[in-house]
């Protein structure tokens, strides 16, 4: 009899699992490369800030919209 059972589910010992909610979406193994994904993305915004982050934005967004305009029979809605 093996020590440990599959996935993180609740039942994960079983074939069939249960179709009732929340265990019903229990089963399955964790996101670890999203876990970490999610940790580094916090880091990143810690340290660089949100104002620098926001500030950042805004000029892509500008330099966007200015090449969008620059281009002939392109019409740009908005700012």
């Amino acid at each position: 009899k093996p020590l440990v059972y599959g996935g993180t589910g609740s039942l994960s010992q079983f074939d069939e699992q249960p179709a009732e909610l929340p265990e019903r979406f229990e089963s399955g193994t964790l996101n670890t490369p999203g876990i970490a994904g999610l940790m580094a993305g916090m880091k990143f915004v810690r340290e660089q800030g949100l104002e620098s982050i926001r500030n950042k934005e805004q000029q892509l967004v500008a330099e966007l919209i200015d090449g969008l305009k620059s281009i002939d029979r392109m019409t740009v809605y908005g700012p």
